[in-house]
């Protein structure tokens, strides 16, 4: 397998992430690197044509849109929701509505989750420092 050398720049809370997973894993931060690139790659080669199409859409969006798409979350109802419906499942099983509700919170959560990765990362590539957007919630 040949390799190619590549610089990347990093904010720091995600390299001092990087670098707790690799010494925890017993690996060098560049094995981390590598391995989180290639689950993000795997992920988008499994991604449906509809949301490819929305992560595309994203590219040409202005900046304040981006952030916005960068900050949305599941309201605290729909949150507070799924974390109700997982405790259950856990202790006694869910009905078969409620294990649809728990699939269409899952839904809305990955999707979202995917938007605001590809919002963060298009306005760190077009220059926004982004840290406030990393930090804990």
């Amino acid at each position: 397998m040949s390799v190619q050398t590549m610089t990347i720049q990093l904010p720091s809370e995600l390299y001092e992430y990087l670098e707790r997973r690799a010494k925890n894993s017993r690996r060098s931060v560049n094995e981390e690197v590598v391995e989180a690139i290639a689950i993000a790659a795997q992920e988008r080669a499994q991604l449906s044509p509809e949301m490819e199409s929305v992560l595309d859409q994203l590219n040409y969006m202005d900046d304040a849109t981006l952030w916005r798409m960068a900050r949305s979350r599941l309201s605290e109802e729909e949150a507070r929701r799924l974390e109700e419906l997982n405790w259950k499942q856990q202790r006694e099983g869910l009905t078969m509505e409620e294990e649809e509700e728990r699939d269409m919170l899952l839904w809305q959560y990955d999707r979202r989750l995917l938007v605001r990765a590809k919002a963060m990362a298009l306005l760190k590539e077009r220059g926004h420092d982004i840290s406030e957007l990393l930090a804990p919630v």
